[in-house]
């Protein structure tokens, strides 16, 4: 008994712990055809969900709503179904997500770095 309820104490500690990894800024860089374009992803928690927008500063848009973001363990995904856009990535540390960015039939490398947050003093 003992035992699971050890067990128990730390599978929930690893996902609270995940949770707040997660949570946050995340930009990145895709490399399409030579040119840069920066993307931005916003992740926060909203009960027991997570929600999201992207951000593509280069192209003027900004708060695009993400229609699904589903952690599992260490795997992150995004969808935005009506753009084609989906995000798979692996979160490697609480400061990195390497992982590939989908649309129309692409594949294209995408790690994805957490903004720090600077304070106000």
């Amino acid at each position: 008994m003992k035992r699971l309820t050890l067990l128990l104490l730390c599978s929930v500690s690893y996902y609270v712990s995940n949770a707040q990894v997660i949570t946050g800024i995340w930009e990145g860089v895709l490399e399409v055809q030579n040119t840069k374009l920066p993307l931005v992803f916003k992740i926060h928690k909203k009960g027991s969900l997570y929600v999201s927008t992207m951000d593509s500063p280069a192209q003027g848009a900004k708060d695009i709503p993400v229609d699904t973001t589903l952690v599992k363990g260490e795997v992150i995904t995004f969808s935005i179904k009506n753009a084609g856009i989906s995000y798979e990535g692996k979160v490697k540390n609480d400061s990195l997500i390497s992982g590939a960015f989908k649309q129309s039939g692409a594949v294209l490398p995408l790690n994805l770095l957490k903004k720090k947050i600077k304070n106000k003093e």
